[in-house]
C-alpha cells in the first residue's frame, strides 16, 4: 500500500547495538570499572508464527489463497491464508512495520531498552528484576502480540542472540565475550563447501549468507569477514544461479577466514 515499497530499506539491529545499551547503562549510572555494579544481563524474545500474526485487509482476502495438491485425491483444493504471506514481493517489509512499531513503544513510553531484528527481540536488564513478568512481555500481551515462550531466554549473563553468543561480564576481564553460537560456523560451512563443489548458489541462498556472515564478523576480532560479503553481490543480484570464477574465489576466501 501507500505506507511501503518493496525496494525501501529495512532498519535492523547488530550485535554491538545490544553491548552499546550496556555501556550506555554504566554510563548514565555513572558506574567506573572497580564500582560494584548490578548484574546486567540480556534476555531475547521470538514471535511466535510471526507472519501469520500481521491480518490480511479485508479487501485483500479475495488474494491471499493459496492451492495445495491432495495426492490422495489428486486434486487441487484451495484455503484462503489467515495471516501475511511470506512469499509477497513486500512481505518482509510489510512484518517489520509491527516489532518497528513495538520497540518505539517499548523504548520512547516505557523506556525499555529493547532492540530487534526482525521477529527476534533482546532487552538489557537488571537479572531477576521482574522476572516473573516482563515489561515487554506485558506490553506485548497488551497489544496482543503472541511471543513463543519455548523460544524465551530469561535476563542472564549468557545469551544467544542473531547467531552470536554473548557473555556478560567475563570473570577475567571487564568486558563482553562474543563468540559464534554452537553450530552456526558449521551450517555456513555446508553451504560454502557445496558452492564450490558444484559451481551453484541460488540468489536467495547467497543474500541470506551475506546476513549470517554480517553477524558472524561481530564475533570474530576486528570483524574480521565483513568486506568480503560484498563479492557476494553479483550472485544476489543476477537470476541465475551459476558462479563466476570471482564469486568463487570469494567463497573459497571466506572459508579460510572461518
Amino acid at each position: 500500500n501507500s505506507t511501503v515499497e518493496a525496494a525501501e530499506t529495512i532498519h535492523t539491529t547488530t550485535i554491538p547495538m545490544g553491548l552499546a545499551v550496556l555501556a550506555r547503562f554504566q554510563y548514565l549510572l555513572g558506574l567506573t570499572y572497580t564500582d560494584d555494579r548490578p548484574d546486567f544481563g540480556t534476555g531475547t524474545d521470538d514471535m511466535e508464527g510471526a507472519y501469520r500474526q500481521i491480518p490480511v485487509h479485508p479487501s485483500h482476502e479475495c488474494l491471499a489463497i493459496a492451492a495445495v495438491c491432495n495426492v490422495h485425491t489428486n486434486e487441487w483444493v484451495f484455503f484462503a491464508m489467515q495471516g501475511l504471506p511470506f512469499g509477497l514481493g513486500a512481505a518482509v517489509n510489510q512484518f517489520n512495520r509491527l516489532p518497528a512499531f513495538l520497540v518505539a513503544v517499548a523504548r520512547r513510553i516505557l523506556g525499555l531498552p529493547v532492540i530487534s531484528f526482525f521477529d527476534d527481540f533482546k532487552t538489557t536488564d537488571i537479572i531477576n528484576l521482574c522476572e516473573s513478568c516482563p515489561p515487554f512481555a506485558e506490553l506485548c500481551a497488551i497489544l496482543g502480540v503472541r511471543l513463543d515462550e519455548m523460544k524465551h531466554q530469561s535476563v542472564s549473563l549468557d545469551t544467544a542472540f542473531l547467531g552470536g553468543r554473548e557473555t556478560i561480564n567475563h570473570p577475567y576481564v571487564d568486558a563482553v565475550l562474543i563468540r559464534p553460537k554452537e553450530g552456526r560456523e558449521d551450517s555456513i560451512m555446508l553451504l560454502i563447501n557445496e558452492t564450490i563443489r558444484t559451481g551453484m548458489c541460488l540468489p536467495s541462498d547467497a543474500q541470506s549468507l551475506r546476513g549470517k556472515l554480517v553477524h558472524l564478523a561481530d564475533s570474530y576480532v576486528g570483524r574480521v569477514g565483513r568486506a568480503c560479503t560484498l563479492g557476494l553481490q553479483e550472485l544476489i543480484s543476477q537470476s541465475t544461479s551459476k558462479c563466476s570464477d570471482s564469486t568463487i574465489e570469494t567463497f573459497m576466501f571466506i572459508k579460510e577466514i572461518i
